[in-house]
């Protein structure tokens, strides 16, 4: 995914860069890293990733947060590219510097 394709992508019509993020833990205490979803919405983390790795953008959507508030959260497909393609899963918008 480039950078035009992405959430932000009507201010960079013309960047043809691929989309990437670096990981970040927001907690005083980083003991544990930022989750990662099988699916966008999900509660359960599959895996939780070492924070400052570099991943590549592959698809994002937005979707309903919690019944109480119901804001739209975006989600990444986050994975590396290359003869080893591997995807990893799904992460908040918020546990990401994009």
């Amino acid at each position: 995914m480039q950078v035009k394709d992405g959430p932000d992508g009507g201010r960079y019509q013309e960047n043809q860069l691929n989309l990437k993020v670096v990981l970040q833990n927001l907690k005083l205490i980083g003991e544990e890293g930022p989750p990662v979803f099988a699916q966008p919405g999900d509660h359960r983390p599959l895996i939780r990733l070492t924070v400052f790795y570099v991943f590549e953008v592959f698809d994002f959507k937005k979707v309903a947060g919690p019944a109480s508030n119901n804001e739209l959260r975006i989600y990444y497909l986050i994975g590396r590219s290359g003869p080893n393609r591997e995807l990893k899963g799904w992460m908040r918008e918020d546990d990401l510097y994009v």
